[in-house]
């Protein structure tokens, strides 16, 4: 039986490790080239983003808050420059100093638009349940920004996240795992670090709201999962953004339904 690199006559016999070695060693080579990432430089781009998300979000933002008392509207917006200062410094060390090749690794296979349409009603399918459980958010009364507010959001989590996120972890990391130790171990840890570096999952923990963290734990895992999985079997970054993309849109797009549906703006003097 030929494996692609050497025969293996019946009746021989080898020793297990070497054949797993072989078959992690075929398991890496079936990467494309385009889509490898060094080891090394992967793991610090990784590094890089997770530490400066946190320098951002949990350090700068709230010291910045506490500077002037701000409405609700008004720290959204910040909110929203901050996410785009992030966006835009993420990828410009990405290019400028880890020399990714942006463009090459997003659309390096772009599937077709049955491919296309099929993740996005998984997607939609997957997501639903928010919509059941965020659409009373926007119903009866509500502040005279309610909508702004909640288009500011949607514009972060379905743009602008989205796309740091997947080159993030599905084009970095998994792309420097998968390229050094193959699909398995690649899947697993890729999943771990894209679950535990989100924010709500990192204040479960450190509140103790241990129901509500198993509840998203489930949730981003299958999300990283069907991610990676996509990734994998299409090769396309582009696709994993349009996926993830839906996923959060739904979160978001729920409490407008719901306040276009039943809800009213009320002054607040």
């Amino acid at each position: 039986m030929k494996d692609g690199s050497r025969s293996i006559q019946r009746g021989a016999t080898f020793d297990k490790s070497e054949f797993l070695s072989m078959e992690i060693s075929n398991n890496i080579v079936t990467w494309p080239s385009t889509l490898r990432i060094d080891f090394v430089k992967g793991i610090l781009l990784t590094i890089f983003s997770v530490l400066e998300g946190f320098l951002i979000w949990r350090v700068l933002y709230p010291k910045f808050l506490t500077f002037e008392h701000f409405t609700p509207l008004q720290s959204d917006t910040i909110y929203l420059f901050l996410s785009i200062f992030n966006f835009c410094l993420v990828l410009f060390i990405f290019f400028k100093f880890g020399n990714i090749r942006l463009r090459e690794l997003v659309f390096f296979q772009i599937p077709t638009t049955r491919i296309f349409l099929k993740w996005i009603y998984i997607a939609l399918g997957i997501s639903l349940f928010n919509l059941f459980v965020r659409f009373p958010f926007g119903l009866d009364a509500q502040l005279p920004d309610f909508i702004i507010r909640h288009l500011i959001i949607l514009i972060i989590s379905a743009i602008l996240t989205p796309i740091k996120e997947e080159i993030v972890f599905r084009g970095i990391l998994y792309g420097s795992l998968r390229a050094k130790f193959g699909r398995t171990y690649a899947f697993v840890f890729s999943i771990l670090c894209f679950v535990f570096a989100h924010g709500t999952i990192q204040a479960l923990i450190w509140q103790g709201h241990w129901t509500h963290f198993f509840y998203f734990f489930i949730f981003f895992t299958i999300i990283a999962f069907l991610l990676v999985y996509i990734y994998e079997s299409t090769y396309s970054l582009l696709l994993c953004i349009i996926f993830h993309s839906v996923s959060n849109s739904v979160y978001h797009i729920a409490p407008l339904i719901g306040f276009f549906y039943g809800g009213y703006t009320i002054n607040v003097s």
